[in-house]
């Protein structure tokens, strides 16, 4: 686990420990990275490592937390009226700009670390769950959220795994079809009902 720094400078140690951990990874693999290896590339004492973070993986789940935290800060929203595909887009380029972060965790078998991380990222900070689900719990409004975002995260590591073949725009369209249609339309041929 990793703390909730307070302070802008407590916030940018954290960061630097992370985005260190993150260079280290480009070297060597993350298993054969310590701790101690760690804070000697920051010239920093175990001690002050322990007050950000638990152990080595929680300073791996903060460098993805805060990936994950651009990228509400990224978008810029300029049409009018908002088009769901052109933000779907977004979500799309904004992780083929981080290429570099899904290979390093992907090589070091840590590419689950976003699909933790962005299920668990604070729904509201990127999508008005409560005025797009205004009739559901705020329990099923979670579980939703969790669904829809596995989803697309899913399809962040099978385009990127695939090279990243297609152009964002064309992810975006399978994406945005996924969201807003019913996966199974036709359950009433199998002799099915919805409910």
């Amino acid at each position: 686990m990793y703390k909730q720094c307070k302070t802008e400078r407590s916030k940018a140690r954290q960061k630097l420990i992370g985005r260190t951990l993150f260079d280290m990874m480009h070297k060597r693999p993350y298993e054969d990275i310590t701790v101690t290896d760690l804070c000697a590339e920051l010239k920093m004492p175990r001690k002050a490592f322990y007050r950000y973070f638990d152990d080595k993986e929680s300073a791996l789940d903060c460098l993805v937390a805060n990936t994950l935290a651009e990228f509400p800060s990224e978008q810029v929203i300029t049409q009018s009226p908002r088009l769901l595909h052109r933000e779907i887009e977004g979500f799309f380029e904004f992780w083929l700009r981080r290429k570099e972060l899904l290979e390093i965790l992907d090589k070091n078998g840590k590419i689950t670390k976003i699909m933790e991380q962005s299920i668990s990222f604070p729904l509201e900070s990127v999508v008005p769950m409560q005025r797009l689900l205004p009739d559901d719990e705020e329990s099923m409004r979670e579980k939703i959220y969790r669904f829809a975002v596995g989803g697309l995260i899913s399809i962040v590591i099978d385009w990127y795994r695939d090279g990243f073949k297609e152009p964002a725009s064309d992810v975006a369209r399978l994406a945005v079809r996924i969201l807003t249609k019913p996966p199974f339309p036709n359950l009433k041929q199998f002799g099915m009902a919805d409910v």
